[in-house]
């Protein structure tokens, strides 16, 4: 069954480690904002994306999403998706295709995220997030609803038990 997967999260909470380990464990497609950074070499010295390369990574994330549902495949949408409207967004380009959706909310609280994001700091594995662009994310953050039925998910719980007893059920399950 074909399914859409939207992570919502602080930045650094541990939602590309958990999309990577559901798109190797589901078979699922993985569309990573910060991908599109790389790709377009943007965070590759250390320095946080603009405002403008935000909205553009946004852009080419929903034409790959929009591209991967059309040709019947399943996905994990990997960005922060702190607003409501933006997780609407996704659910509205998921029903285009009469794709379900499930939100996943990683609980982690702020204090843990900025740890990783200063680890991050040294690694450079993924663009910086500075502390103006962390503040907006976590101060405007909206938890999911009651209407979103979001499931919860802590990053101390082993990924693969939690993809494993969790969502793979729901790659089974009939749409309502």
């Amino acid at each position: 069954m074909q399914r859409l997967f939207i992570l919502c999260g602080l930045p650094f909470s541990g939602k590309s480690t958990l999309a990577r380990a559901m798109a190797e464990r589901l078979g699922i497609v993985h569309i990573e904002l910060d991908s599109v950074h790389g790709e377009r070499g943007i965070g590759l010295k250390g320095e946080p994306p603009s405002r403008e390369d935000w909205i553009e990574a946004y852009r080419r994330s929903f034409r790959k999403l929009d591209q991967v549902l059309a040709a019947g495949h399943s996905a994990v949408f990997d960005a922060t998706s702190y607003r409501k409207v933006h997780r609407q967004r996704l659910a509205r380009i998921a029903a285009k295709y009469d794709v379900s959706t499930t939100l996943i909310y990683l609980d982690v609280d702020e204090e843990q995220a900025k740890q990783r994001r200063d680890v991050n700091r040294a690694t450079n594995e993924r663009p910086h997030v500075d502390d103006e662009g962390f503040a907006l994310v976590s101060g405007e953050l909206q938890l999911p609803t009651d209407d979103e039925n979001a499931l919860m998910y802590h990053p101390d719980v082993p990924a693969s038990d939690w993809i494993e007893s969790t969502l793979r059920p729901l790659m089974t399950k009939e749409q309502p």
